[in-house]
């Protein structure tokens, strides 16, 4: 089997300049990937940024995640991808989602699962270098590569059970969340799906994905995770009030997410000083230590005991670790270090 490759999830800060240092230092660092994410309002525009360190890099994989084809037409993201390729031939990556905060900004809704699929597949055959039906004509990326475009590795964000049922049925790589008991539960849902196809999940990639912070000081966790944590806890809350899970599900009690869930807002889900993420701050220390009972955060020793199950399952080929933002004593450089020369290591040692 495979090595399982490591990636590494950068939340761009701002600065398009300061990205291009960091997914140079995760290739000086062995990493195998590196990721930005893709939110209009909230970060540089990530087709530029990627650019800009296809040109600066010479090894590593670059992925977009997670974007969509809600804010972008398909051909655009299509194309965006196939210029990608053009400039590092064979490191190019994306996982696709159905929009989150790139639509929550605007006060749109996410895709429809349908809408995402058809689109999708628009992309996927147009980076395969095939002529596409659209709206009673066909498509083709007339200028592109074929050769290089489909060598850019695509990844469906299945969240959610009927998501992750359609990503099954798709046959394309997939992104799920990394932790606990969530990967086991999802992946059994895209089996399902890659069943009705006659496929397994065996058959693909599998990229199990988690936010992660490292550190032996506590408090620094807490202030690091907090706009990290009140994104889950209003997420939670949401799919509650839209009937796609039940109140058990909640990863608080009803009140408590309910006050997270109104004072939290799109633009604001990665701001640390952010009313929401302050109100997750406050909470104490027995909460948290539930919360994070199951995902990557804690020492170097915890973090390596919590990923190792999706370590050696068989199905998943990549682990992209998200340090989300550098806040207080803990920031991106150093939670990527401390992943690469210590929690490599303790996995490597079984």
């Amino acid at each position: 089997m495979p090595p399982v490759r490591f990636g590494v999830h950068i939340h761009i800060e701002g600065s398009a300049r300061r990205v291009v240092e960091q997914v140079q230092l995760a290739e000086e660092l062995g990493f195998d990937s590196a990721w930005v994410g893709d939110s209009q309002l909230i970060m540089p525009e990530a087709y530029t940024v990627l650019g800009a360190c296809a040109l600066n890099t010479t090894r590593i994989t670059l992925g977009m995640g997670v974007s969509n084809a809600g804010t972008r037409h398909p051909t655009v993201v299509a194309s965006g991808l196939a210029a990608l390729a053009d400039l590092a031939p064979g490191r190019i990556a994306t996982v696709m989602g159905v929009g989150g905060s790139s639509h929550g900004s605007l006060g749109r809704k996410r895709d429809k699962l349908v809408d995402f699929r058809r689109n999708f597949e628009l992309i996927a055959g147009l980076l395969q270098g095939e002529d596409v039906p659209y709206d009673g004509r066909d498509l083709r990326l007339v200028w592109a590569t074929p050769e290089h475009t489909r060598q850019v590795r695509l990844f469906v964000h299945a969240g959610g059970p009927k998501g992750q049922h359609q990503a099954g049925e798709m046959g394309y790589g997939v992104e799920l969340p990394v932790g606990g008991h969530v990967l086991p539960q999802a992946l059994e849902r895209v089996n399902a799906g890659a069943a009705t196809a006659g496929r397994t999940v065996r058959e693909r990639d599998v990229c199990a994905w988690g936010s992660i912070s490292i550190s032996d000081d506590w408090q620094a966790i807490k202030e690091h995770m907090a706009a990290s944590m009140s994104v889950r806890i209003a997420g939670s809350y949401r799919a509650l009030r839209e009937g796609r899970t039940q109140e058990g599900d909640l990863v608080v009690d009803i009140d408590l997410a309910q006050r997270v869930y109104e004072l939290w807002n799109h633009v604001e889900h990665a701001d640390a000083n952010a009313p929401a993420a302050q109100l997750v701050l406050q909470q104490p220390d027995e909460l948290w230590r539930e919360w994070v009972k199951t995902s990557l955060i804690g020492t170097p020793e915890e973090v390596a005991e919590r990923l190792r199950p999706a370590f050696q399952h068989e199905a998943v080929s990549d682990i992209v670790i998200s340090p989300r933002l550098s806040v207080g004593r803990l920031s991106v450089e150093s939670i990527m270090e401390t992943f690469a020369t210590q929690v490599r290591p303790l996995l490597a040692s079984g």
